[in-house]
């Protein structure tokens, strides 16, 4: 990619948002195959919920599901960033220029916020989560965003055996599962609108 077009995508609120659009329409293609999949696993009379291989395909989908709707938030509210707060990018950028002058590379040096990927510490620094409302429901449900990102929907493991995302038991467990697109679905809303206003 040339130096101008990697700048010009890195700071452009609507490259962020497109992708985000994206990631969230691939995540609810892969929702109906995971309830595709987990329909047919329970159709299956003999099959053990918890060690059943239809059934264990199918919370893999899920949790890859969530991962493209997660990162689909993490795109969003990094647009929306770049679009309040331009100088975030333009004071990251480095160039190195040839005997000419001409731009030959450029790089962006990932600081906070744009090294992470805590949902819910980038919801907050775009104003979705203030401090007035603690959200409490929603705090958790990024947090497990952020663990989702990580290591569940990409891994089959996180890479220790403490590092499990641990539930605040503000939600019902079912938030985490087949109820998840119905409670991350309004914060996507969110997300987006926030991301379109001008």
């Amino acid at each position: 990619m040339n130096p101008e077009t990697f700048r010009t995508l890195l700071s452009d609120p609507t490259s962020w948002r497109q992708k985000a659009e994206s990631l969230r329409r691939s995540g609810d293609a892969l929702w109906n195959v995971y309830l595709n999949q987990l329909t047919s696993a329970l159709r299956n009379p003999d099959a053990d919920l918890h060690d059943d291989e239809g059934t264990l395909l199918a919370f893999n989908i899920l949790w890859n599901s969530q991962l493209l709707y997660a990162l689909a938030a993490e795109c969003g509210l990094k647009g929306i960033l770049i679009r309040s707060q331009p100088k975030l990018v333009q004071n990251q950028l480095t160039f190195e220029n040839d005997d000419q002058g001409n731009v030959i590379s450029a790089k962006f040096k990932c600081g906070f916020p744009f090294n992470t990927h805590d949902l819910e510490a980038l919801a907050r620094k775009v104003g979705i989560l203030d401090g007035r409302r603690l959200h409490e429901e929603m705090r958790e449900l990024l947090a497990y965003g952020k663990d989702v990102i990580t290591w569940s929907g990409r891994y089959p493991t996180p890479l220790a055996n403490d590092a499990d995302f641990r539930r605040r038991h503000h939600l019902p467990v079912n938030a985490f599962g087949e109820y998840f697109r119905n409670w991350f679905d309004p914060f996507l809303d969110q997300v987006f609108e926030k991301l379109d206003a001008h």
